[in-house]
C-alpha cells in the first residue's frame, strides 16, 4: 500500500483484479466511476461508515458517504462535480471524516487516477490516523467572515463573539431552520490569579504571558473553532460539539496551560477556571449565554483553581440565592439579627462549668437558622467578616463580664471565640482586641481566641509573630480542631498557645477505634510535656467521658454536658447552679 500512495502516473489495471486483494487490507478503499459514483468498496470502508454487508453502496454519491474536511474546508461542494473533487486530491492529505453517527475520525486521504475500459477512473485510499495530542476537531465552520484580531493576542475580539452568537440565535428562531447536527458550544476560560501575576511581574510581562497563552491555544485549535479575548484575563472559544467534546476541550486546555511559559529567565505555569455552555441555540440573546458562562466559571473557581463546570440551571439559582444571601447578611448586621449561643466547657473530673465557647447564630426571617458554615465563608468573600468579627468579639466579652459579675461564686474563667483566617491576618487585630477588652472591662486572661491548624501553617512565620503579639496582650490562645492535619506537630513548641482542642472526629470513635485511643493518648502526653491543656470536643456519651478521664484529658464540651444555648438560657442554668448569685 505504501507504493500506491506514491504513484503519480495513470495505472493500467482491471478493478476486478484489485478487488480480492483490496478487500483484505486495513485501509478503506473506494473505486469511483467516470460519473463520480461508487463502483465498489472494500470491507474496511463499510466498517468505517457503519454499513452492513447486505446494503449495496454501488451507485452511491461518495460525497454523501464521505463528508470530508481538509484544512478547514469541506471537499466536494455542491457546485463542484464529485468526480473532480475526489480525484484531484492526489498525494497524501490529512483531513477529518464526519460520519452520519457524528463520530469524527482523522484520516489520511490519497487518490490514484486509473485508465480503465470499465470507466473506473479513481481509487481512493483512506487510512484512519491515531488520535493526536491536539484539541479535538469540531464540525462545521462557524458563520461570518474572518474576525479582526485583538492587537495584543491576535485573537478575535468580544464583539465578534457576540455577532456570531446573535447570527446563530436569529437563524435558530427562523421557522424553516433545521437543528444543527452538533450544538454550538461556548467555553469561557478565566485565568486564575492572572491579575496577581500581571501586577507582580509588571504589565509588559503580563501581556507577554497572555500572548503566549493565546498563541499556544490557537496552535491547538482547528480554524473552525473561534478563540476570542473577552477581557484582560478571560478568553472564550466557540465551536460545535456535545457535552463530552466540551469537557474534553476543557481538560486539554488545562493540560496545555500547565506546561511552563517562559518569561525571560522565569518559567510560569497557570491554571484556569472554565465555564461551559452547551447548545447555545436554546438561548434568547447572546448576553444570556455570556451570563451563564460566567456563572459556570464562578462555581468552577469556587471549587479551587484549575476546575471546569458545565452550566446547569441549578447553578444560576444557587448564585442568585447567594447574591440574595449577601444582601441579607448586610441587612442582618444593620438590624442586629445575629445572636451568640454559648456551649459550656467543663472539667471532666467533676463536670463543673469553667468556661464557654461563643458560637455565632443567624436567625433569618425566611430561611430560619442559617449555619455558620454557610454564611461565614460568604461574609469573608464580601468583606463583611471584619465588622461581624468585631461584633462577635465585643458581644462575647461583654456577656462574659456580666456573668463574672453576676456569679462571682462560680469558677467561670473564660469565653473562647473563633477567629477566621481573614481576621487573623488583620494587622490591627491586637489593637482591636485591646480596645474591646478595655470597653467591656473583661480581663485579658478571660478571653481565649481559637484559631485552626491550617491558619497557622498557611504562613507559619507571620502566624507566629501574630500569636506572640496576642500572647503579650495576655489573652489565651487555643488551636481548634487539633489533630486533623498533623502538619503542625513538629512545630507546636514554637507556638505560644495554651490549649489544644481535640477534634470531635477522634472523640466520636474513641469507644470503637483503638487507634484513636492511642492518638488521643499521644496528644495528651504531648500537651502535658509542653505545658498545655487539652479540651475534647464532641463528647456525647458516658463511655466517651469515662475513656477521656482514663486518658487524663482535663476539659471537654459536647451534647453530653450541654448543647449551645442562648445567653438567656445559660443565665438560667447558672442561676440553678448558684443559689446565692448576685443579682445585677
Amino acid at each position: 500500500m505504501a507504493d500506491l500512495f506514491c504513484m503519480e502516473s495513470p495505472l493500467q489495471v482491471s478493478p476486478e483484479s484489485l478487488a480480492g486483494a483490496l478487500d483484505l487490507v486495513d485501509d478503506a478503499v473506494l473505486l469511483i466511476d467516470a460519473i463520480g459514483r461508487v463502483r465498489w468498496c472494500n470491507r474496511a470502508f463499510r466498517e468505517l461508515i457503519g454499513a452492513t454487508t447486505d446494503v449495496s453502496l454501488q451507485g452511491a454519491d461518495p460525497v454523501d458517504l464521505l463528508p470530508l474536511t481538509v484544512q478547514g474546508e469541506t471537499i466536494a461542494p455542491a457546485n463542484h462535480p464529485a468526480t473532480q473533487a475526489l480525484t484531484h486530491l492526489t498525494g497524501n492529505l490529512i483531513g477529518e471524516l464526519h460520519l452520519p453517527s457524528l463520530k469524527q475520525v482523522a484520516i489520511a486521504w490519497s487518490s490514484l487516477s486509473l485508465v480503465d475500459p470499465n470507466d473506473v477512473v479513481a481509487v481512493i485510499f483512506i487510512r484512519t490516523l491515531p488520535s493526536g495530542e491536539g484539541l479535538p476537531v469540531v464540525e462545521n465552520p462557524l458563520p461570518g467572515p474572518p474576525p479582526p484580531p485583538d492587537t495584543l493576542t491576535g485573537l478575535a475580539e468580544r464583539s465578534v463573539l457576540m455577532d456570531v452568537l446573535e447570527t446563530t440565535l436569529k437563524s435558530a428562531r427562523l421557522p424553516e431552520s433545521q437543528p444543527d447536527p452538533l450544538p454550538l458550544v461556548v467555553i469561557g476560560i478565566s485565568l486564575d490569579q492572572f491579575r496577581i501575576i500581571h501586577n507582580s511581574l509588571g504589565q509588559l510581562d503580563g501581556e507577554r504571558l497572555l500572548a503566549q497563552i493565546a498563541a499556544r491555544l490557537s496552535s491547538e485549535l482547528r480554524p473552525d473553532v473561534l478563540l476570542v479575548r473577552l477581557e484582560m484575563d478571560q478568553l472564550a472559544l466557540l465551536g460545535r460539539g456535545d457535552r463530552h467534546w466540551a469537557i474534553q476541550i476543557a481538560e486539554l486546555i488545562q493540560s496545555q496551560l500547565r506546561l511552563p511559559f517562559r518569561l525571560g529567565d522565569r518559567h510560569i505555569t497557570v491554571t484556569a477556571s472554565i465555564g461551559i455552555v452547551v447548545n447555545v441555540s436554546t438561548y434568547d440573546c447572546p448576553l444570556s449565554v455570556i451570563r451563564d458562562v460566567n456563572v459556570a466559571i464562578h462555581w468552577a473557581a469556587s471549587a479551587g483553581r484549575g476546575n471546569y463546570k458545565v452550566f446547569e440551571p441549578s447553578l444560576l439559582r444557587r448564585l442568585v440565592e447567594q447574591l440574595e444571601l449577601e444582601s441579607d447578611l448586610w441587612r442582618a448586621l444593620e438590624n442586629q439579627d445575629f445572636e451568640l449561643y454559648y456551649q459550656p466547657i467543663v472539667l471532666l473530673k467533676n463536670e463543673q462549668i469553667v468556661g464557654f465557647e461563643a458560637l455565632l447564630r443567624w436567625h433569618h426571617p425566611q430561611r430560619g437558622h442559617v449555619l455558620p458554615l454557610t454564611f461565614i465563608p460568604l461574609a469573608e468573600a464580601i468583606g463583611l467578616i471584619d465588622p461581624l468579627g468585631d461584633w462577635t468579639l465585643r458581644e462575647a466579652c461583654c456577656q462574659m463580664q456580666k456573668w463574672r459579675t453576676q456569679f462571682p461564686n462560680l469558677p467561670l474563667s473564660f469565653v473562647s471565640v473563633n477567629i477566621s483566617g481573614k481576621q487573623f491576618s488583620q494587622p490591627d487585630l491586637v489593637q482591636q482586641i485591646q480596645q474591646i477588652l478595655s470597653e467591656t472591662a473583661l480581663p485579658a486572661r478571660s478571653l481565649i481566641l481559637e484559631i485552626t491548624e491550617s491558619m497557622i501553617m498557611e504562613d507559619m512565620e507571620s502566624a507566629i509573630l501574630m500569636l506572640k503579639e496576642l500572647h503579650r496582650l495576655g489573652v489565651g490562645l487555643a488551636v481548634d480542631d487539633f489533630g486533623t492535619g498533623y502538619s503542625s506537630l513538629g512545630y507546636l513548641h514554637r507556638f505560644p498557645v495554651e490549649i489544644l482542642k481535640l477534634d470531635r472526629s477522634f472523640v466520636s470513635s474513641i469507644d470503637v477505634d483503638a487507634e484513636k485511643v492511642e492518638i488521643i493518648q499521644t496528644l495528651v502526653s504531648l500537651a502535658w510535656n509542653l505545658g498545655m491543656d487539652i479540651v475534647a470536643e464532641g463528647v456525647e456519651t458516658a463511655k466517651q467521658l469515662a475513656q477521656l478521664r482514663a486518658l487524663r484529658c482535663e476539659r471537654g464540651q459536647g451534647y453530653f454536658f450541654a448543647r449551645p444555648q442562648s445567653a438567656r438560657d445559660i443565665t438560667r442554668l447558672l442561676q440553678q447552679m448558684s443559689p446565692t448569685q448576685k443579682v445585677g
